[in-house]
């Protein structure tokens, strides 16, 4: 297995599992956001499972946004201060 697969696999296990603790979540995040900046790299099959744990990401988005607000204060990131769709 490659070690893009394995960390693939890893985050998404992490994608559903709400009931892990919120800075687990965050991690989770962390190691989607090295995979996104890998994407190139991977083969069909990576792609095609990182992409399938990203559409559940997106499904889950609601419960995972509140269950990693317990410990991240989302007013305070640069992505949210700068995103024009927030700002307009």
């Amino acid at each position: 297995m490659s070690e893009h697969l394995k960390s693939i696999e890893i985050y998404g296990v992490a994608v559903n599992n709400i009931g892990v603790s919120a800075f687990e979540s965050v991690e989770m995040l962390h190691r989607r956001s090295s995979l996104d900046k890998v994407f190139d790299e991977l083969n069909h099959e990576e792609q095609l499972k990182l992409l399938s744990n990203n559409v559940q990401l997106i499904q889950n988005t609601k419960k995972m946004s509140e269950h990693i607000a317990e410990v991240y204060d989302f007013s305070l990131s640069e992505e949210r201060r700068n995103h024009p769709a927030i700002n307009s």
